[in-house]
């Protein structure tokens, strides 16, 4: 489909190991509870509530034998970021908090989240845990799903622990989505057959894969580098195909060394 002219053009040959980088990216941190900003409600089994409550994690009077917490609503920061995908997590998180405790406060919370992060998009998923909240001793597991700007269509699973301290520490991993490759053409074609004169456009699309090389392996040859994706992860190449083209591809496309799907089989005739 590219033209041989083109690909002859390309003098940087990507080594084959590059294909198997990974598509999963890490950053690790601190997380920190900033504020309450909304309390929920509190039910106390055996007890009362105490308003207002002497600390921000005791609730319920002494003789109480479980407590019920639904709907409080969070924030958290973070900080001391680091790893590959880092700028993906700098942001603050509204965390909605449930939770079923015994009378020493200890016990199940779950929840969502809502994690927004300038210029990037959205973090939105769900939350679960073990908590022991007379000691601050936390250990939970989130899951959730990159909406908007260059999160979309990112997933990401996250665990965090407290070891008796108001700072927790986690890891994050996200799964990047793989780059997928369309090719559109206009003309007198059949199914995948393509004539000579007609025009096509190549359109890869990644999110999550900024400024990374675009390279094809064509009939078995290469990969070759052809380019490099826009911030958004995009790279489009248009063209005719001309007399030089006759022939039969088979070609994958890859960004940043991530084969993109489908594989493109085609041929061109006079």
């Amino acid at each position: 489909m590219i033209r041989k002219s083109l690909l002859a053009l390309a003098v940087l040959l990507i080594p084959a190991r590059a294909q198997m980088q990974s598509s999963l990216l890490t950053a690790t941190g601190q997380e920190v509870n900033a504020a309450i900003v909304s309390p929920g409600t509190v039910e106390c089994i055996g007890g009362t509530p105490l308003i207002p409550p002497p600390n921000p994690f005791t609730w319920c009077s002494p003789e109480t034998t479980a407590v019920h917490l639904r709907n409080q609503i969070g924030h958290a920061i973070y900080q001391n970021l680091a790893g590959t995908a880092m700028d993906m997590f700098n942001g603050q998180n509204e965390v909605v908090n449930n939770c079923n405790l015994d009378g020493n406060m200890k016990g199940n919370c779950w929840g969502t989240f809502h994690w927004t992060i300038a210029g990037e998009g959205t973090w939105n998923g769900v939350w679960f845990g073990e908590f022991d909240l007379q000691t601050f001793n936390v250990r939970y597991t989130a899951a959730g799903y990159g909406e908007g700007g260059t999160l979309e269509g990112m997933q990401m699973m996250y665990d965090a622990v407290y070891s008796g301290q108001p700072v927790g520490s986690f890891i994050v991993r996200v799964l990047l989505p793989k780059p997928a490759v369309r090719l559109g053409v206009t003309g007198p074609q059949n199914g995948t057959n393509y004539k000579v004169g007609d025009s096509f456009t190549l359109t890869i699309t990644a999110p999550g894969y900024p400024n990374k090389t675009v390279s094809v392996m064509q009939n078995g040859v290469g990969p070759t580098q052809l380019g490099v994706t826009d911030a958004q992860g995009n790279w489009t190449v248009s063209g005719t195909w001309t007399a030089k083209d006759i022939g039969s591809y088979t070609q994958i496309w890859y960004v940043g060394g991530i084969a993109a799907t489908p594989r493109l089989t085609f041929g061109i005739t006079a």
